[in-house]
């Protein structure tokens, strides 16, 4: 390992300032009641690797553990997802369930 000044750096140095607004989870224990009810959930759609609800997960960007990062990019007409989409999102997960 070798350490680079920024300006040799740059698109690490980007990477390193990006702020996902959307990234975010509904508390464990609201997702574990739902679970108890309508899961289990086998895939987690709109997660990272570190508030996916489940094992499977979706992520918006490359993510360790991810199995894809655009979760519209897959079948899911075969698990039972659990969605917890960012609001701008919201209307686009409608629209797929509609298809």
């Amino acid at each position: 390992m070798e350490w680079l000044p920024r300006c040799q750096n740059e698109k690490v140095a980007y990477l390193s300032r990006i702020f996902d607004l959307g990234d975010w989870s509904v508390n464990p224990a609201l997702f574990r009641l739902v679970d108890s009810r309508w899961g289990p959930h086998t895939v987690d759609r709109f997660a990272s690797y570190y508030n996916a609800q489940v094992e499977r997960f979706n992520s918006r960007f490359w993510n360790p553990g991810t199995e894809a990062a655009d979760a519209f990019t897959q079948d899911w007409s075969n698990d039972n997802n659990w969605q917890c989409p960012p609001v701008s999102l919201i209307v686009r997960v409608v629209r797929a369930w509609e298809l």
